[in-house]
């Protein structure tokens, strides 16, 4: 049995600052103010849990403790 690669999904303001709403996009939390992104990068996801408030790069790649857009 091979191993699935890693991934996480995240919940963001768009349009707007990238701020992150949460990990989860069921329940109708995603509408035409926030959008799904989608990272593979562990070191990203360990960054998303060490950061308060959290937001996602413009280029939807990286986590970020400050806006880098508006």
């Amino acid at each position: 049995m091979s191993e699935q690669p890693f991934m996480f999904q995240v919940v963001y303001v768009d349009p707007g600052n990238g701020l992150v709403v949460g990990l989860d996009p069921r329940g109708g939390a995603v509408g035409s103010k926030h959008k799904v992104a989608v990272l593979r990068d562990r070191a990203e996801y360990d960054m998303l849990l060490r950061t308060d408030p959290a937001y996602l790069s413009e280029d939807k790649s990286t986590i970020l403790a400050a806006p880098d857009h508006t």
